[in-house]
C-alpha cells in the first residue's frame, strides 16, 4: 500500500487500513487511495491515474469535501467520476480518502456512486479518519449559505423600497413559519429579511444589526406562544445576547441569528406537551380578532395549531361551550360595546362583529341578551 507520509502517521495507516478492508463496492470496482493534504498518493490507488499527477487537483477535492461537510462528487477532466472524505486530525484538514468509477453504460446508474460515496464517509467516521461534528457543522454552514443565496435569487423582481417595508411584509412570514415548526421556512424568511435590509442600508452594519436584536425578540415572543417553556427560553436568550455583543460584521451576524432561530424552535419542540393555556389563548386571540370573518372551526384549530376536535374538547372541558356558541357569545359581546360606546347604525355593527344581516344580527342577539339591540342601547345610554 505504500508508505504513510509524516503528516498521516501510523495511526492513520492503521485505521486506513481498517476502512480499506471495509469498502467493498458491489456493482463496479472502485479503487481507493489514501491522499495527504498537498495531493500526494501515499496508499493504495488512485482511481484516475492521468489525475494522479495533478496533485493540486486531487488535494482540491479533500478541501471541497471540508467545505460542504459531505462527500464530494465530481467528474475529473479524464471523465472518471471520484468521490473524495476529508481526512482530519482534531480540526485541521491532513488529507482526504479518494475512490471512483468510470461511468457506466447506463447513466440512470450514477446514482449508485452518490450511495457508494455516502458509505464511504460513514466508514471514515466510523475509523476516526474524519472529524463527524466538524463535518456537521461545514455541512450546516453550507446549507445556510445555499438559503441565503435562494433568498437573495427570490427577492430579484421585487425589490422593497425601505427597510420598514421588509420588515412589515415578512415579518408576519416569518411568525408563522414559526408557530408551525417550519425550520426552513422561517431560515429562508430570515435570509430575505437580512439580505435586503443590508442592501437598503448601503451596508450599514450597525441598522442591520439592531434589526437583528429586534427579530431576537420577536422570535422569543414566538416561541413562547407556540408552547416553548418561558423560563428555558429565557435563558437562552441571554447566553445569545452576550454572544450577540462580541460581533462585529455581517458574516458572522448572519448565522448567530439563524443558529438562535433554530435553538429557539428546539426548545418548542422539546417541550411535548403545549400548555393549554397557550393553546387556548391562540384561539380565543384569533377568534376575536377575526369576528368580522366567517370563520370557521377549522380555520381557529390551524391558527392554533391543533386539530378542530381538538380545540372543540378543549372548548368544552374548559370553557364549558361549543366552538358556535362560544363565537355567538364573542360576538354578542363585541356588538355589546359598540351599541354603548359608538353611534354606529345597526347594520354597521351587524357587519363588523360577524353577522350576516341586521335581522339575524337582532335574533341572535335577542337569543343571548333578552331584548333587541335599540333596546340594550337605549337602556345602557341613558
Amino acid at each position: 500500500m505504500g508508505v504513510i507520509s509524516v503528516a498521516l502517521d501510523s495511526k492513520f495507516s492503521k485505521r486506513y487500513r481498517a476502512l480499506a478492508r471495509q469498502y467493498r463496492t458491489s456493482d463496479f470496482n472502485a479503487p481507493l487511495a489514501l491522499a495527504d493534504q498537498q495531493g500526494s498518493i501515499v496508499a493504495g490507488q488512485h482511481p484516475c491515474t492521468p489525475c494522479s499527477a495533478n496533485l493540486e487537483y486531487t488535494a482540491h477535492l479533500g478541501k471541497e469535501s471540508l467545505r460542504w461537510g459531505d462527500a464530494f462528487i465530481a467528474m475529473c477532466p479524464h471523465g472518471v467520476y471520484l468521490w473524495s472524505i476529508p481526512v482530519t486530525d482534531n480540526n485541521e484538514l491532513v488529507g482526504s480518502i479518494l475512490s471512483g468509477a468510470n461511468p457506466p453504460n447506463d447513466q440512470s446508474q450514477v446514482t449508485r456512486f452518490t450511495a457508494t460515496a455516502r458509505r464511504l464517509l460513514r466508514l471514515a467516521c466510523k475509523h476516526n479518519l474524519t472529524n463527524a461534528a466538524l463535518l456537521r457543522c461545514h455541512a450546516e454552514e453550507a446549507a445556510r449559505e445555499a438559503d441565503k443565496a435562494q433568498a437573495i435569487h427570490s427577492l430579484k423582481g421585487e425589490r422593497y423600497t425601505s427597510v420598514r417595508e421588509v420588515y412589515l411584509r415578512e415579518e408576519p412570514n416569518l411568525i408563522a413559519a414559526i408557530k408551525t415548526n417550519e425550520v426552513a421556512k422561517a431560515r429562508e424568511i430570515l435570509n430575505i429579511i437580512l439580505t435586503e435590509v443590508y442592501a437598503l442600508g448601503e451596508h450599514d452594519f450597525e441598522l442591520l444589526k439592531a434589526l437583528v436584536l429586534e427579530l431576537v425578540v420577536v422570535m422569543y415572543r414566538t416561541a413562547v406562544e407556540a408552547g416553548g417553556d418561558p423560563v428555558e427560553l429565557l435563558g437562552l436568550n441571554y447566553a445569545s445576547i452576550q454572544e450577540y455583543a462580541t460581533i462585529t460584521d455581517e458574516e458572522t451576524l448572519t448565522p448567530w441569528l439563524v443558529q438562535h432561530l433554530e435553538r429557539l424552535m428546539a426548545g418548542i419542540r422539546n417541550n411535548d406537551e403545549r400548555p393549554v393555556e397557550v393553546q387556548l389563548q391562540l384561539a380565543l386571540r384569533y377568534m376575536q380578532e377575526h369576528l368580522a370573518e366567517p370563520i370557521s372551526r377549522e380555520d381557529v384549530a390551524g391558527a392554533a395549531l391543533m386539530s378542530s376536535s381538538h380545540l372543540a374538547h378543549l372548548l368544552r372541558a374548559k370553557l364549558n361551550r361549543s366552538y358556535t356558541e362560544l363565537l355567538s357569545e364573542m360576538r354578542i359581546n363585541a356588538a355589546r360595546q359598540l351599541l354603548v360606546r359608538t353611534c354606529k347604525s345597526l347594520a354597521q355593527i351587524a357587519a363588523e362583529t360577524g353577522f350576516s344581516d341586521q335581522s339575524y344580527f337582532t335574533k341572535v342577539f335577542k337569543q343571548h341578551v333578552h331584548m333587541t339591540p335599540g333596546e340594550y342601547r337605549r337602556q345602557h345610554t341613558e
